[in-house]
């Protein structure tokens, strides 16, 4: 079964994201920290990180450059999820060549068939970036 890790401080947001990815037959774990974050992220790799661009102790996007410079997580698919829909962070997810940049509030339902499309086809989904408002 696919693991997802589901990485942020919104115990609300986390346990709805859990409920979509439950429902759609994935296994998961919920962490609200970086430190929690690091710490499965080394005990247990997933197969999809989702995380907030904002997760205390540490930015996504810092959390990303950390996990394309270690072996193990180089080719890990991340979605980044985030509040901001300036065009900077956009620009930089597809630099970091984050899967998908989900601007909140969002929408389970569009959040897991994009998830199924990473576990589909992980190379050609992990090359591109799309940006969705839901």
């Amino acid at each position: 079964m696919r693991q997802i890790l589901v990485a942020d401080a919104d115990g609300p947001l986390r346990a709805a994201i859990g409920h979509a990815v439950d429902e759609a037959g994935y296994a998961w774990t919920g962490v609200s920290d970086a430190i929690e974050c690091w710490q499965q992220l080394r005990s247990n790799p997933p197969d999809l990180l989702i995380v907030d661009l904002f997760l205390p102790g540490t930015n996504g996007y810092a959390l990303t450059e950390a996990l394309r410079a270690e072996p193990r997580t180089s080719e890990l698919p991340i979605i980044m999820i985030s509040g901001r829909t300036e065009q900077v962070y956009q620009r930089i997810s597809v630099d970091l060549g984050i899967a998908w940049y989900c601007q909140k509030p969002i929408d389970r339902h569009r959040l897991m068939a994009r998830v199924t499309e990473i576990f589909a086809a992980p190379s050609r989904i992990t090359d591109r970036v799309t940006t969705s408002q839901v």
